[in-house]
């Protein structure tokens, strides 16, 4: 989530209540960030993500 905030923070084409959305989501990842997760979480997550890109990049590097 982090990685597109900043791009669509930039963004003209939002709407008055898509930037009211954004600047919850900057907002709560914010706080997330200050929490860390417990690490299995994170180390399993972690695995999700890596998996899941090299699946997409299968699918789309052919």
């Amino acid at each position: 989530m982090g990685a597109i905030l900043p791009t669509l923070s930039g963004s003209c084409q939002l709407s008055p209540a898509g930037r009211v959305l954004l600047e919850e989501l900057v907002a709560l990842h914010t706080r997330m960030k200050d929490t860390p997760p417990p690490a299995r979480y994170l180390a399993r997550a972690a695995a999700y993500v890596e998996t899941a890109r090299l699946i997409w990049r299968r699918q789309h590097t052919r």
